[in-house]
């Protein structure tokens, strides 16, 4: 299975609509990807750090799909329309990774 992790850092002047991105972008992903393997989302919103420093990211998704070619084709397909979503909820360009989960 692969994991794509999106990943929003925080900073001056940083702003994340975390209801829409869990309202509206989610599912929409979901909706768009679901016939190209992927199987769940899960979102985690960011929190101060251990020592109480400010949460240096507004949150992070990790996207499961069945496999790495299902993927590719999930984004050459909707990839234009997922990105053309990211200004409705945030002025923070995201981070990504692409992992194998491995246990």
């Amino acid at each position: 299975m692969i994991c794509l992790t999106v990943i929003y850092p925080t900073s001056s002047g940083s702003q994340f609509d975390r209801k829409y991105y869990l309202e509206k972008h989610i599912p929409f992903v979901g909706g768009l990807c679901k016939p190209f393997g992927f199987k769940r989302a899960e979102v985690s919103e960011g929190r101060p750090g251990m020592d109480g420093s400010k949460a240096a990211y507004h949150c992070m998704a990790n996207l499961y799909f069945e496999s790495a070619d299902e993927l590719r084709k999930a984004f050459a397909k909707h990839g234009a329309e997922i990105m053309a979503d990211i200004p409705k909820y945030t002025n923070v360009e995201p981070t990504t990774y692409v992992g194998e989960i491995q246990g």
